[in-house]
């Protein structure tokens, strides 16, 4: 992975999904930090030494939803961009 990589934040609470996804980034030269939860996510965003370019989240989030989460975010990194993914089965 070249040093020059953008750092995607991937916050989603399930591990299957959240797994899928960080292949999928690191395949196509991501630098991928994984949160499985809005707390977690915000230790991350908190840390000034995380360099980070995007905020992938998904809005079922155990703690909160992710708007309140990117609400929160932007309160800490106001250029932070915010991607939001979210999907339901219909079981």
């Amino acid at each position: 992975m070249p040093d020059t990589a953008r750092t995607i934040l991937v916050v989603e609470d399930d591990a299957i999904v959240r797994m899928l996804i960080v292949d999928v980034l690191e395949e196509l030269e991501y630098k991928v930090l994984e949160a499985e939860d809005a707390t977690s996510a915000l230790t991350f965003v908190a840390d000034d030494s995380n360099h980070i370019d995007l905020l992938m989240t998904d809005q079922g989030l155990p703690d909160m939803k992710g708007t309140a989460l990117a609400k929160k975010v932007i309160e800490l990194r106001p250029q932070l961009p915010v991607l939001f993914a979210s999907g339901y089965s219909e079981n």
